[in-house]
């Protein structure tokens, strides 16, 4: 079989074998690794794809990898969370609507779920005893967006600040009952503190 301008039993070139061989890993099957390969001009049969990447693979085997560096020494952190939610002016049902309406609902009011987050140790004071944050992160979602997909946006930033290594999280925040329910859902050993 002639293959990509190579005759049956001509050595591949590393590059041409990880081109050969990625559809295979991308798609998880070696049938249709071949019938995606056939669009970019390279018609491989199945079962030489499939020769192809267990070599690879046994090649893999052999191989030594390097020893990671150990993570560096990080001082102990706490991290704090505080979800909120606030509302946004949109354009309403009548926007632009004729004067002679009676009652136009020009606008509508929609809220928008957002939080806060920082490491306690991010905490600094000016001069004048003004508190502030020297780093915080801040997570907003558009409008009419569902709880649990703030919580898994909120959770995937928080993850980013820390969250797996902070000895202590803190999380401040109002009476709304969705944010009690994503904090009892997601963050089950923060200490909660009503805002």
């Amino acid at each position: 079989m002639k293959l990509g301008g190579l005759a049956a039993r001509q050595r591949l070139s590393p590059e041409f074998a990880a081109r050969l061989a990625d559809p295979a890993t991308e798609t998880g099957s070696y049938e249709r690794a071949a019938r995606r390969a056939v669009n970019w001009g390279h018609p491989a049969s199945d079962g030489r794809r499939h020769d192809l990447v267990q070599n690879l693979g046994a090649g893999a085997a052999d191989l030594v990898l390097p020893t990671p560096a150990p993570p560096p020494h990080e001082p102990p952190l706490s991290l704090v969370i505080m979800p909120d939610g606030w509302l946004a002016r949109a354009r309403g049902p009548d926007w632009g609507a004729e004067a002679e309406l009676e009652k136009p609902q020009r606008s509508a009011w929609h809220e928008i779920k957002s939080a806060v987050i920082y490491r306690l140790e991010q905490r600094a004071e000016t001069a004048g005893g003004r508190g502030l944050l020297i780093e915080k992160h801040v997570v907003a979602t558009p409008p009419e967006t569902l709880p649990v997909d703030c919580g898994a946006l909120l959770l995937d930033e928080a993850r980013r600040c820390g969250l797996g290594r902070a000895q202590k999280v803190y999380v401040v925040m109002d009476g709304a009952v969705w944010r009690w329910d994503l904090v009892a859902d997601r963050l089950t050993n923060a200490c909660q503190t009503l805002d």
